[in-house]
C-alpha cells in the first residue's frame, strides 16, 4: 500500500470520527431529551439552586474587598511601632572540649539553632556567632554585642 494512499485514509477517518462525535454532543447526554416534543426546540434543563449556595451568598458579598463601604485600617502595616523586635535571647555558650595542636579546633555547646555541640576553628561563623580564636584550653567567641572567652573546666 502506498504511503499517499494510507494518510489520506487516516485523514478521512479522522473527519469521519470527529462528524460522528459533533453529532453525538448534539444529541445531549444518553437517556435524556433536550428537544421539546411538541416545537423541538432545546429546553434548558432546570437545576434547583442548591442551599449550600444560599447560605453562602450573602456571607460572600458581605466580605467582599472591593465593596464600597470598606474603609482602609486606621493603623498602616509595616510602621516601625509595630516592627520593633526584641532583641534574641543570648545563648549560654559552652566550651566542652579542644581538638588536636596548633591549629586548634574547639567544641562548643549551646550555639543558636544547634541542639548538639559543634566543632568549629577560629574564623568560622554559625548562626551569627564568630569564633576569633582557639588555644589549648580557651576559646573567644564574639556575637550578639557580647564576646564571650570560654574556658575548659578542670576537674
Amino acid at each position: 500500500m502506498n504511503s499517499r494512499r494510507l494518510e489520506y485514509g487516516a485523514w478521512a477517518l479522522g473527519f469521519l470520527l470527529a462528524a460522528m462525535g459533533g453529532f453525538q454532543y448534539s444529541l445531549g447526554p444518553a437517556g435524556s431529551s433536550t428537544l421539546a416534543a411538541a416545537g423541538g426546540s432545546p429546553t434548558p434543563p432546570a437545576r434547583p439552586i442548591p442551599e449550600s449556595l444560599q447560605i453562602w451568598a450573602p456571607r460572600i458579598a458581605e466580605r467582599n474587598p472591593f465593596r464600597l463601604g470598606r474603609r482602609p485600617a486606621n493603623v498602616r502595616l509595616g510602621q516601625p511601632e509595630q516592627l520593633e523586635l526584641a532583641n534574641p535571647p543570648r545563648p549560654v555558650l559552652l566550651l566542652l572540649g579542644t581538638i588536636g595542636g596548633p591549629p586548634w579546633r574547639a567544641v562548643i555547646g549551646g550555639l543558636p539553632a544547634r541542639t548538639v555541640p559543634l566543632i568549629v576553628r577560629a574564623g568560622e561563623r554559625h548562626n551569627g556567632v564568630t569564633v576569633l580564636s582557639v588555644t589549648r584550653d580557651s576559646a573567644v567567641v564574639e556575637g550578639f554585642d557580647t564576646t564571650w572567652v570560654l574556658v575548659l573546666r578542670r576537674p
